[in-house]
């Protein structure tokens, strides 16, 4: 899922109720700041999931099954294109 931001700024994000990691990709002017992977978390109470925050000021966010990142590294140009079948 790709997250697009109307403004830079740094951001959070959680896995509350996710049972699978995720990859995320924080993106700036189209290339990767960094790439982290989430772990999940089931805790029943969610404030105790913790919380990633970017980097730095990113205006994008994607997320990825785990490993789909592998290699991919900070510099890397984003080319987002909307495709309509």
């Amino acid at each position: 899922m790709l997250f697009v931001f109307d403004q830079r700024s740094e951001r959070e994000v959680w896995m509350a109720g996710m049972h699978v990691a995720l990859d995320v990709a924080w993106i700036v002017d189209d290339q990767v700041l960094a790439v982290d992977t989430l772990d999940p978390c089931i805790e029943t109470n969610t404030t105790d999931c913790p919380c990633w925050t970017s980097p730095g000021e990113v205006d994008a966010l994607l997320e990825v099954p785990a490993g789909s990142l592998d290699g991919i590294e900070p510099g890397t140009t984003v080319d987002v294109r909307e495709e309509t079948p």
